[in-house]
């Protein structure tokens, strides 16, 4: 009994001795240091310079404490001259995050600081930007929580270029100027532009900007032999498009197809050849207006089918090359290509209407040839001579009043014996009166006609010589000068008809004076 009682007082003496040389011995000097302090994680757990390791040194053993959610050490204890590394998961905040751990040797604690940085977004407001062909400035306005570079792709720095870049204080958000130039070719124009951040992160904002738009003949005019026959007109375009041929000219001439038909709008521009068949001519000169319009109704333009006669026609000449074009334009005339004349063709012996405003007309020699015309428009050209007495005038393109050559610094109007009654030339509203396109207004006016029994020229300040000698049936009480010669004297020459409320600067000339 004496002798287990002895062994178990051995054992305890032997328990107590190792717990006491378990306690940290205070007296101890114990020392451990790091050779960093602290190691750096970007958002997706690469070491920032590759360094992601730290060596312990320590006068004896240590321990290694802290939390290891997202940030893992290699071991948790060691000796002097050991080596920790340290691993990090992807960071998904877009917030940085710190980890710390502390190396512990005796009653001695060196930390280390583990930081890794934030999951940087860029996000742009709007990545599609939509460019017209005529460029300017575009923004891009971009949410960022990183600094961030804007790329633009080296093939598009001759049509794309930073003006600025704005950032907004209190919130994330930053604005990129971007200058756009003109785009004057035939196909659109794209751009990947790239914001990206150190860390690889980046948003791609798509430019995309508009082209000039071509549908057209190689020619505007096309003369075919009277035998008929088939012609061959080729096309340039960018865009899907249909071929219209009016309905009275169906009769003898007709569409056959593209040799490529185009029913997509091409990314660029292609060409093809639009086919018809004309059958045998008349006896005059026909023509049509062959339209090619876009299918998307973005354009439109025309050339002119010409088939010669059986019988020779009267040429004429049109000396003004605007109003030449004018009346090609519309098909009225056939110009020869050679020396420049003119024929009328069936649309024009047809026509009973001429509208030609705002083309720059000075002169509308060739009227004359227009038999049929009876109504119409020349506003706002620079017109001087107007001689409409052989020609079947009624009113203008307008419901009451003969309106059709406001616009002009008119010098000379004849209409003859059509029935032109009430002329308004006065500058009123959208009516410029006597004063052409070009700023030129009437100093002298002379005007004529038989079945005229209304004038209405007020306001035109310049007007100083009027003559209506020759209009004899102007009734008073629709006669107004008002307005005119402005600080200067109007002299009107009559043969007894004058204004009903005169204005206070006319003077009356009872003579058929000509010259100014």
């Amino acid at each position: 009994m004496k002798k287990i009682y002895f062994i178990l007082c051995t054992v305890f003496a032997l328990l107590s001795c190792n717990s006491e040389n378990e306690k940290i011995d205070e007296s101890v000097d114990n020392n451990i240091s790091l050779t960093v302090e602290s190691l750096a994680f970007l958002n997706n757990g690469d070491a920032i310079e590759g360094i992601n390791s730290v060596t312990v040194e320590s006068s004896s053993d240590w321990q290694l404490i802290g939390k290891d959610d997202w940030c893992h050490p290699s071991v948790k204890n060691g000796k002097n001259g050991d080596v920790v590394i340290f691993t990090a998961d992807e960071n998904p905040d877009t917030e940085n995050r710190i980890a710390v751990f502390s190396f512990v040797c005796g009653n001695k604690t060196s930390k280390l600081s583990v930081i890794q940085k934030q999951n940087n977004v860029i996000t742009l407001y709007k990545d599609n930007i939509e460019v017209a062909k005529e460029g300017g400035e575009v923004f891009l306005r971009v949410s960022s929580n990183t600094e961030f570079e804007c790329i633009i792709p080296e093939e598009c720095k001759n049509w794309i270029s930073v003006n600025s870049i704005s950032k907004s204080r209190g919130v994330d958000l930053t604005v990129i100027s971007l200058n756009i130039s003109e785009n004057d070719g035939f196909a659109f124009r794209k751009a990947d532009v790239v914001l990206k951040a150190e860390d690889g992160n980046e948003a791609i904002a798509n430019i995309n900007q508009d082209r000039v738009l071509k549908l057209s003949s190689e020619n505007g005019t096309y003369k075919a032999e009277n035998a008929g026959g088939e012609l061959s007109v080729n096309i340039s375009t960018n865009l899907a498009y249909e071929v219209v041929i009016p309905e009275d000219a169906k009769s003898w001439i007709t569409y056959n197809g593209s040799d490529d038909e185009i029913t997509e709008n091409p990314d660029d521009i292609v060409s093809t050849k639009a086919n018809f068949t004309l059958t045998q001519g008349e006896e005059a000169l026909r023509v049509c207006v062959v339209k090619l319009k876009a299918i998307d109704g973005s354009l439109e333009s025309s050339f002119i089918v010409g088939q010669t006669g059986s019988q020779p026609s009267e040429k004429f000449n049109v000396p003004d090359p605007n109003f030449k074009k004018a009346l090609s334009d519309l098909g009225y005339i056939w110009v020869d290509e050679n020396d420049g004349t003119c024929e009328v063709t069936n649309i024009g012996f047809n026509a009973w209407e001429l509208n030609v405003p705002n083309k720059n007309i000075e002169s509308i020699e060739g009227i004359e040839h227009f038999k049929n015309v009876q109504r119409v428009n020349f506003q706002n050209n620079n017109i001087k001579r107007a001689d409409f007495s052989k020609n079947k005038l009624t009113l203008s393109t307008f419901v009451y009043y003969f309106e059709g050559l406001c616009g002009n610094p008119l010098e000379y109007v004849d209409f003859g014996d059509s029935k032109v009654k009430s002329v308004k030339l006065e500058k009123s509203g959208s009516l410029n009166g006597l004063t052409g396109s070009n700023g030129e207004s009437s100093k002298h006016l002379i005007i004529k006609g038989s079945g005229v029994d209304g004038l209405y020229i007020r306001n035109n300040a310049d007007l100083t010589d009027i003559n209506v000698y020759n209009c004899s049936n102007i009734s008073e009480y629709s006669f107004d000068l008002n307005g005119c010669a402005v600080g200067k004297t109007l002299n009107l020459y009559t043969n007894g008809k004058t204004p009903y409320n005169k204005p206070a600067n006319l003077k009356v000339i009872f003579e058929d004076k000509q010259d100014f």
